[in-house]
């Protein structure tokens, strides 16, 4: 659209008044509305047709005091506007009815003056002048009754992912869900709305299958909440509910198992899984061909939405940290990987070194590290390979719709059957399971 506008070459006049005529109130555009434009008659006589017809009223009482509503609406109408205005020269004709009208003094009459003007405009574009402002007006109210929706529709997806600035906000109103981007590409904003989307999915997905296998392996590891075989320390690595069950008096003991499971039941078991063992980095891809698919028809979604809804789960659960790599490596939050998604077309290639030399500054740690990617290189740091080798019992790698190749640091994994290839978003989860409960 707004290339489309910037070859147009609009005039400054048309621009200023599609801008107030969609943002001022109705009523004060009809008594603001000129009775005659000698200087531009027949662009006057588009608007004053324009903002007298039932369907612009329809649109003002969208846009009416939105800035951007009234730019998206202003610009569409615009622009369906001037493809007539360049396809049948209505600039030429503008210039030969101001000269004739000049010479007449106006002196037919305001109505003769319309008709003639409007028989000139018709002649002109061959067909109805009403015709073409109801598409016009059309226009912009479809535009902006989608921009209205998509942002209603990001807001809410941000809201549930915990992160902050919507799309007209200050957290991303530059950054990819902008009003200026809705003008500049409609399809680009459209399917940045639908990996959100999926995103956000993916996100409550995992977030329910982390919390509930992360329990499951505390239950797992420690014993039952009744007690049994809960070892001798437990007040060193989990919270005093447990400790509570080391007592000798049965009284307290009772309270202790009774609310760890009440934590158990409620999902409130965070430091218990960070305490016990439990936490996990990811590593993601981002490169360009996980911008790619996974899966087939209901269930088919972008390979990095997959990825990244993982890793908000993560960071919601409170049980990793998540990292975002092509050729380099950074660690990210939550509005971080949301704000890579919306700004950066996935593109490049990838070097796993920087991968592998992070998981090593952690090699004291118990915690697991999954990498995840559909694509990725070889190590050609030798001693790198080497000190690999030592940590690679906790390193997990998932393959999307990728067989794992014969790279040396892929077989070290591939020997300790931590090597997942995945052709679904059902395997992909199994795969994260097992990474989970090890």
């Amino acid at each position: 659209m707004v290339m489309r506008l910037q070859r147009a070459k609009p005039h400054y006049y048309q621009l200023y008044d599609v801008l107030l005529m969609f943002l001022r109130n109705y009523i004060i555009v009809q008594r603001s509305l000129k009775k005659n434009n000698p200087s531009a008659p027949v662009w006057h006589f588009i608007i004053k047709r324009a903002v007298k017809s039932e369907d612009f009223y329809k649109v003002n009482k969208m846009t009416s005091g939105s800035l951007e509503l009234s730019l998206i609406a202003g610009l569409n109408f615009l622009g369906e506007v001037l493809k007539e205005w360049k396809g049948s020269n209505l600039e030429k004709t503008q210039e030969e009815l101001k000269k004739q009208l000049e010479g007449q003094g106006q002196g037919q009459g305001q109505g003769q003056d319309e008709r003639a003007i409007q028989n000139a405009i018709e002649q002109a574009i061959g067909g109805s002048v009403d015709d073409l402002i109801d598409r016009a007006l059309a226009n912009a109210f479809g535009r902006v009754q989608e921009y209205a929706s998509l942002k209603a529709s990001v807001e809410g997806v941000l809201s549930e992912m915990g992160v902050g600035g919507g799309s007209g906000g200050s957290g991303f109103a530059l950054e990819g869900l902008s009003m200026l981007s809705y003008l500049k590409d409609p399809d680009e904003f459209r399917r940045r709305v639908a990996l959100l989307n999926s995103v956000l999915k993916a996100m409550k997905r995992f977030e329910d299958r982390i919390s509930t296998l992360t329990k499951e392996s505390v239950v797992s590891r420690w014993g039952g909440v009744a007690g049994v075989g809960f070892g001798d320390n437990l007040s060193d690595v989990l919270p005093s509910e447990l400790g509570l069950m080391g007592v000798k008096d049965e009284r307290v003991r009772s309270v202790g198992r009774a609310l760890f499971a009440w934590k158990l039941a409620t999902s409130s078991l965070q430091v218990v899984e960070r305490k016990a063992g439990l936490e996990f980095d990811v590593y993601i891809d981002k490169s360009g061909s996980m911008d790619g698919f996974i899966g087939r028809g209901k269930e088919r979604v972008q390979k990095i939405a997959l990825a990244a809804g993982l890793g908000l789960a993560v960071l919601k659960r409170n049980v990793g940290r998540v990292y975002l790599f092509d050729t380099e490596l950074f660690e990210v939050d939550k509005t971080e990987i949301v704000r890579t998604l919306l700004t950066v077309r996935a593109d490049g290639g990838t070097n796993i070194e920087p991968v592998l030399e992070e998981i090593l500054k952690h090699s004291d740690s118990d915690k697991r590290h999954l990498i995840i990617s559909d694509g990725i290189t070889e190590v050609v740091n030798e001693e790198l390979l080497g000190r690999f080798r030592e940590v690679a019992d906790r390193v997990f790698l998932i393959l999307i719709n990728e067989e794992p190749p014969n790279y040396n640091w892929v077989s070290v994994l591939k020997e300790r059957g931590n090597v997942y290839s995945v052709w679904d978003v059902a395997s992909f989860e199994e795969a994260v399971s097992r990474v989970i409960t090890g």
